[in-house]
């Protein structure tokens, strides 16, 4: 399908952008798979770039591969429609707009995004909460420009978020929150969701190699048995600025990774630079914290737990790597003036 020429631009805007995420990819995928049949996809959803390469057994024919492909690609745009709070048709829209007066029904995939981010609710104290939408809004994260809001403005924004607040029908699959300023945000959880997702996908129709990395959040699919220790080689990115890496490690087979940085997204107020990762608790951008890195098992908890442990810090880091052994975090602060790195788990040198 051919794209308009602002369709091109955006697109190659969000190309830039992702050469900019927290994480590089080195080696896409192994000699011997050069060999198979593959396809590779990259196409702009959920306000960056998806790419993917699918690699299948031997005998699989180009028709099957782009039939895959198009399963693949289409599970992004399936999450996309349903969970982008900018989109006003979308049904986290409708669900913002409507769950005030009375609970609404959702879909089985839009709950299960929201009892997984309920579930990290709990396991971070109220850390991760996807009901943030009106801070970010009061710090101008969703307009042009931005404001220093007051001390009183923050604590009355506050008392409009909280997961607490928001009632779960488990029967119904449905969701009500009395505060009328309530809503959602799934910013911190949602990509990981998809790139969980688009691997379910792949796995139905027969495929298990691969990579997929949604704007720097990369999920290596699973290898047969017989591959050896072969991963995928990525870098972790400069935090102090730059495309650079500080590090490079290997990506195990069926494992994800993910970064929280405060380089992603930010505001500037009088000239101070405010990320975008909001502590729930305070209602203000975390400061001295300068990224966290966590690869663990599945694309969800990568997501969701980078952006508690941005938050959270070095202690919930080294919970999450005892609760999880699985798990690795790279974590870098500043302090001080000073950049200090620290890494719990096995995947990061110490």
């Amino acid at each position: 399908m051919r794209r308009s020429g602002r369709e091109k631009t955006v697109f190659l805007l969000l190309v830039l952008c992702c050469a900019f995420a927290g994480v590089f990819l080195y080696s896409f995928f192994h000699e011997e798979e050069k060999v198979l049949p593959s396809v590779e996809r990259n196409f702009p959803v959920m306000g960056t770039v998806c790419s993917f390469r699918l690699v299948g057994e031997a005998g699989r024919s180009p028709e099957e591969m782009a039939l895959a492909a198009d399963a693949v690609q289409e599970s992004f745009r399936e999450v996309e429609r349903i969970c982008s709070r900018f989109d006003e048709k979308s049904e986290l829209s409708s669900l913002n707009r409507n769950m005030h007066r009375s609970p609404v029904k959702v879909s089985l995939l839009l709950w299960g995004i929201l009892v997984e981010a309920k579930f990290f609710h709990s396991y971070t104290s109220g850390a991760f909460d996807v009901t943030i939408a009106p801070l970010m809004g009061l710090w101008g994260f969703h307009r042009k420009k931005a404001l220093l809001p007051s001390r009183e403005a923050i604590a009355r924004t506050k008392a409009e978020t909280g997961l607490e607040k928001v009632v779960f029908g488990e029967k119904e699959h449905s969701l009500f929150s009395p505060s009328g300023k309530l809503s959602f945000d799934l910013g911190g959880i949602a990509k990981g969701f998809a790139l969980d997702y688009a691997a379910e996908t792949a796995a139905k129709h027969g495929i298990r190699r691969g990579l997929l990395d949604l704007g720097g959040n990369l999920r290596s699919l699973e290898l047969p048995p017989g591959n050896g220790k072969k991963n995928h080689i990525i870098g972790i990115r400069d935090p102090r600025g730059g495309n650079f890496s500080v590090e490079k490690i290997e990506l195990p087979n069926g494992m994800s990774i993910a970064t929280s940085g405060n380089y992603e997204r930010y505001v500037l107020i009088g000239g101070i630079r405010y990320t975008h990762i909001i502590d729930p608790r305070t209602g203000s951008p975390v400061s001295g914290m300068l990224s966290a890195t966590v690869l663990t098992r599945g694309s969800m908890w990568s997501d969701a737990l980078s952006t508690s442990v941005f938050i959270l810090g070095e202690s919930f880091a080294e919970k999450v790597c005892s609760d999880f052994p699985e798990t690795s975090v790279l974590l870098f602060r500043e302090e001080k003036g000073k950049i200090l790195r620290r890494s719990f788990g096995t995947a990061f040198r110490k």
